[in-house]
């Protein structure tokens, strides 16, 4: 087909839409919004179904076998990120307490995990506290220090006279 015919099939807009139709259904009825009453308990027990399951998951995943082998640092640890990732920072500090009162694991990587469900919570002043000690333990280790710095800058700023 030459540029001359496939111009001559070019038809305007306006035109267009008058020799084809939407291909949008057109519906006669509208429906109303349910009232948030009407959907508010089906949510309630969906999201507390969601929560049995992931705690489910957390104790056959983490808390089971941790019994099993308490001092196993790698498990202990993937479950405080769970804990931290899932917005969980009372569980998180509850653990690592925990294991720091059982004087079990990698002390400085736990400290860093409390300095971290610290700021979750808001208490840059724990935070603090607690990627200090992990400073303390592991002076060589950069992997904490970043955020350190950053909470205590943040804290000392809040906290100038």
């Amino acid at each position: 087909m030459s540029p001359l015919e496939r111009r001559s099939k070019v038809i305007e807009t306006a035109a267009a839409w008058g020799k084809f139709p939407s291909t949008q259904p057109l519906f006669d009825s509208t429906v109303d919004v349910p009232a948030p009453a009407a959907y508010e308990a089906v949510f309630v027990a969906q999201h507390a179904d969601l929560k049995a399951a992931v705690n489910r998951h957390i104790d056959a995943t983490y808390l089971f076998p941790l019994k099993d082998a308490p001092d196993d640092d790698a498990l202990r640890t993937r479950l405080l990120k769970v804990y931290l990732s899932l917005d969980q920072a009372d569980a998180a500090i509850t653990m690592a307490s925990t294991y720091l009162l059982d004087e079990r694991g990698d002390r400085a990587s736990t400290y860093n995990h409390l300095g971290n469900a610290y700021v979750i919570k808001g208490d840059m002043t724990q935070a603090a506290l607690n990627y200090r000690r992990a400073s303390d333990l592991r002076p060589q280790d950069a992997t904490h220090l970043p955020a350190a710095r950053s909470v205590l800058f943040l804290f000392q700023r809040l906290h100038r006279p």
